[in-house]
């Protein structure tokens, strides 16, 4: 009986106080709060790394553009090198006389006519009348020149065309050396002709191009390794 008294005294304290009633404290709002914010945070977290695996994909492609960039130019260099190196072992273990000998048998040149346009401006000359240690189908192609080692190279060409205008050699896009045709003596058929010449240093992926508007098929062009 005591015991059922204090409770009850308990209970009153609680649901009584001061003639006031409580009301129970409510906990399920607090709870959808709580799964509302773990939810957030899962949201962001999944933002996160969604963002983290793009970065990482682009930071991937960039290095991969450098490392093709850097062995492209490491090619090019370990290429000099090598002829470099060539050059010198030849020097130490011949005469100068054979060392010039040999020198002089590894350039390359040729001549080739018959001047036509391949493409847009650019102009190919398909009549090859000589060359040395060179392959010229392989090296020249549609009026493009590519040498296969590098080194100082002189570029020649006589332009012949019925029309007068501007004539370019081109090295990778980039203008090398201008000429302008000049009316001719001839007494038949108006000619006209326009004689360019450039000294470039040229490397194995380098390209020569010579570009106008028209060429007769007297044009020719003279490539030489110096």
């Amino acid at each position: 009986m005591a015991s059922r008294i204090h409770m009850q005294v308990y209970e009153d304290t609680i649901l009584y106080k001061d003639e006031h009633t409580y009301e129970p404290i409510k906990t399920v709002n607090m709870v959808k709060k709580d799964n509302n914010v773990i939810r957030t945070w899962k949201q962001w977290f999944i933002i996160f790394i969604l963002m983290l695996v793009v970065s990482l994909m682009f930071s991937g492609i960039g290095l991969i553009v450098t490392y093709f960039t850097l062995h492209s130019n490491l090619e090019r260099k370990i290429e000099q090198l090598e002829g470099r190196i060539t050059e010198l072992e030849e020097l130490l273990y011949v005469s100068p006389e054979q060392y010039n000998v040999t020198r002089l048998s590894q350039k390359v040149g040729f001549t080739s006519c018959g001047g036509e346009i391949a493409s847009g401006s650019r102009i190919k000359f398909t009549s090859l009348t000589s060359s040395h240690g060179i392959n010229v189908a392989s090296s020249y192609r549609e009026g493009k020149f590519s040498p296969k080692k590098a080194g100082f190279y002189l570029v020649l060409s006589n332009i012949l065309s019925s029309s007068q205008d501007g004539y370019y050699i081109r090295k990778n896009g980039i203008e090398i050396a201008r000429a302008w045709s000049h009316f001719s003596d001839s007494s038949r058929t108006p000619r006209y002709s326009a004689p360019l010449s450039a000294f470039i240093q040229l490397s194995v992926y380098d390209v020569i191009t010579i570009e106008g508007t028209s060429a007769d098929f007297s044009s020719c062009l003279t490539i030489v390794q110096l």
